[in-house]
């Protein structure tokens, strides 16, 4: 509050990509709706002659999230098939021109721990994302406290970027992954433009500079109360010393007229004086 800065502000990134990330996941599990226009009950339509038609793939594909990217692979295999069950023609050439590959790699298919190129994006996604850590740490070093959350999160990130990307469709990992490469592009940038370790050591000597000043003000206060400028009641007083300081000087002061009025040694006001 004190210097008009909302920690929550940093979250705002996150706060954006992830309806674009949900909005992307569902993009990619239902193609035939949103990229090929076509209406739930064709959709249903699709999936009922899929599970007569296509006899080598498991029924339970055409009922999964992924249900959609099943049936295309239907009609692709299939496409005679679905035309004698009455799609139109138009229907089946439009599923078989989609194509969801990019540099050889099907981005509608979940990645699995086998040898193909699919298992490149899980792979990809932890080392960017680990990168990214590494970059992002060393450009804002963390305080004792913690530098031992932070670099635990430098760890935790990639593993979980790499679990998420072998659960949904690759094409969600290589959206992962280039939020990655722009993300460290970003980061080194500002770091050249705006130097975090700079504008923390200039935080330091502002704060330093503040609560010298502050030091110096109080003993101005006490001087001028003492030498009775100012009363202890005044706002200037007031808002230099903590209450317990002003209680202090005031109890001073009473003991100082009283040494001079009956002729008694002063006595030094304690903190048990103050209790």
């Amino acid at each position: 509050q004190q210097e008009g800065y909302n920690p929550m502000s940093g979250c705002l990134p996150v706060l954006i990509q992830f309806p674009i990330l949900f909005g992307l996941i569902d993009v990619i599990y239902r193609p035939l709706n949103h990229i090929v226009r076509l209406n739930k009950d064709m959709v249903n339509s699709l999936k009922e002659i899929a599970l007569k038609v296509a006899t080598e793939t498991n029924p339970s594909y055409f009922n999964s999230f992924s249900k959609e990217i099943n049936i295309i692979e239907a009609v692709k295999n299939h496409s005679q098939a679905f035309i004698e069950n009455g799609i139109s023609a138009d229907i089946v050439n439009k599923i078989n021109s989609f194509d969801m590959s990019f540099l050889g790699m099907n981005l509608g298919q979940v990645p699995k721990w086998e040898f193909s190129l699919l298992v490149l994006i899980p792979i990809l996604s932890g080392v960017t994302s680990f990168i990214f850590s590494v970059v992002s740490m060393n450009a804002n070093p963390s305080n004792d406290s913690a530098a031992g959350a932070t670099k635990t999160m430098m760890f935790v990130m990639p593993l979980f970027s790499v679990w998420i990307a072998f659960t949904v469709p690759a094409g969600v990992g290589l959206y992962w992954i280039l939020g990655n490469v722009f993300g460290l592009i970003q980061s080194v940038i500002l770091n050249k433009m705006i130097n975090p370790r700079e504008y923390a050591e200039r935080a330091r000597q502002e704060l330093a500079e503040a609560k010298e000043r502050e030091r110096q003000n109080k003993i101005e206060a006490k001087r001028k109360i003492k030498d009775g400028e100012v009363k202890p009641e005044d706002a200037v007083a007031a808002k230099a010393l903590s209450p317990k300081e002003i209680a202090r000087i005031k109890l001073a002061a009473a003991r100082k007229r009283d040494a001079e009025k009956y002729g008694e040694e002063y006595v030094e006001v304690t903190d048990d004086d103050l209790k």
